[in-house]
C-alpha cells in the first residue's frame, strides 16, 4: 500500500528512522558492557530511557508544542540513552581493555557472549520500533505519538524491575556455575512472586486507569493514547514477569536460546503488524504488541522450565491476580459512583 498523504506521516516515519538509528548505536554499547559483565549500568540505562522519553514528552506537551513537541521528547529520550551508555563505556570498559590481556579463550568468551545478548537486544529493539515506524508510514503524526506514549508507560513498570535483573543474573550465573540448583530454584521461585505481586496490580490498575492517567499527564488531546494503553498495560504485565526467566537463561550461560526466541517473536511482531494495523490502526499495533511479547514472555518461561527445570509459583500468581480482580472491582465500582449523573 501507498505511504500516508497526510504531512505529519512524513516526519513520524523521520522520526522513527532516527529512533532507530540511535538504537543500533546503543545496542553496540550495550553487547560491549554486558559482554564485560558490567550488569548495574545495563539494568539501568533502560530505567534513564524510559524516565527520560517520558518526562520530556510530558514537559514539550505542557509548554505547548503539542504533537512534535512529545514526538521530540521520544527521540531526546533515546539519545539520553545513548549518551548514559557512551559515558558508561568510557568510564568502565575502557580502562579495562587497557590492561586486559586478550588469552584467546577470553575473547572468545567476552566477544560470544556479548554477541549473542547483543543480537538478543538489537531484535527486540527492530520490532519494538516496528510497529511505531509503520504507524508513522500508514496513519498520522498524531496516531504515532499517541501510540508512542502509551507504549513508554506500558514500559515504566518493567524497566523499573529490569533494575532487579542484574541481582538475578548474578545470582543466576554464579548458581550455574557452581551446581547450586536448590539455591536457583529458591531464588527463581522467590522473586517470580514478588515481582507478580507488583507487576499483576499495577499493570492492572494502569489499564483501568488509562483515561485518566492519559489525561492528567497529557491533556484530553491524547487520549487515544488510553485506548491502546489498556491491552499494552497486560503486555507490560507478561513482559515483567518474564524477568526471572529470561535473567536465569542469560545469566546460566543460555544466550542462544534468548536470541532464538528474539527472532522469532520479531518475526511474529512484523507478520502481525502488517496484518492489523491498516484496519484497526494503533490498536491494531498494540494487539500485536500484546500477542508477541506476550508470547515472547512464555517462550522464556519454557525454556526456563526446560533447560533449569524451575517451576513457575503458581500459588502465589493465583493469589496475586485474585487480590488484583478485587482492586479492578472496587475500582470499576468507585468510579461509576463518581460518574454517576455525569453526562459525559
Amino acid at each position: 500500500a501507498n505511504l500516508n498523504s497526510h504531512p505529519g506521516a512524513v516526519v513520524s516515519v523521520y522520526a522513527c528512522a532516527l529512533l532507530l538509528l540511535l538504537d543500533a548505536v546503543s545496542t553496540a554499547m550495550y553487547s560491549s558492557l554486558y559482554g564485560f559483565r558490567e550488569m548495574t549500568i545495563t539494568s539501568y540505562a533502560e530505567v534513564v530511557q524510559s524516565f527520560s522519553k517520558t518526562a520530556l514528552a510530558v514537559l514539550f506537551v505542557i509548554l505547548g508544542y503539542g504533537l512534535r513537541g512529545a514526538l521530540a521528547g521520544l527521540v531526546i529520550g533515546s539519545a539520553v540513552l545513548l549518551l548514559f551508555y557512551i559515558y558508561s563505556f568510557k568510564k568502565t570498559v575502557l580502562p579495562e581493555l587497557k590492561n586486559f590481556n586478550f588469552s584467546p579463550g577470553e575473547a572468545r568468551y567476552i566477544l560470544g557472549y556479548g554477541f549473542f545478548l547483543g543480537l538478543s537486544w538489537a531484535v527486540f529493539k527492530v520490532y519494538m520500533s516496528f510497529d511505531q515506524f509503520y504507524i508513522g508510514a500508514r496513519l498520522t503524526m498524531g496516531d504515532f505519538t499517541c501510540y508512542g506514549i502509551a507504549m513508554s508507560l506500558a514500559l515504566l513498570l518493567y524497566y523499573g524491575i529490569f533494575a532487579v535483573r542484574r541481582v538475578l543474573f548474578a545470582s543466576f550465573s554464579r548458581s550455574a556455575g557452581t551446581s547450586s540448583h536448590g539455591m536457583l530454584k529458591d531464588t527463581f521461585n522467590l522473586s517470580f512472586k514478588y515481582i507478580a505481586a507488583i507487576a499483576i496490580p499495577a499493570g492492572a490498575g494502569m489499564a483501568i486507569l488509562s483515561g485518566e492517567i492519559v489525561s492528567a499527564v497529557y491533556g484530553y488531546d491524547y487520549i487515544a493514547a488510553a485506548y491502546v494503553l489498556v491491552p499494552l498495560a497486560a503486555m507490560g504485565i507478561f513482559k515483567t514477569l518474564e524477568v526471572p526467566s529470561s535473567a536465569l537463561i542469560d545469566g546460566g550461560g543460555t544466550a542462544r536460546a534468548g536470541t532464538f526466541i528474539s527472532i522469532i517473536m520479531a518475526v511474529t511482531n512484523v507478520a502481525l503488524n502488517l496484518l492489523l494495523i491498516p484496519g484497526n490502526g494503533i490498536m491494531g499495533a498494540a494487539l500485536a504488541s500484546l500477542i508477541s511479547l506476550g508470547g515472547c514472555s512464555l517462550l522464556y518461561h519454557y525454556f526456563a522450565m526446560r533447560f533449569y527445570e524451575v517451576r513457575l509459583p503458581w500459588k502465589g500468581i493465583v493469589i496475586s491476580s485474585l487480590a488484583t480482580g478485587v482492586m479492578v472491582a472496587a475500582t470499576e465500582a468507585l468510579k461509576a459512583a463518581m460518574y454517576a449523573g455525569d453526562p459525559t
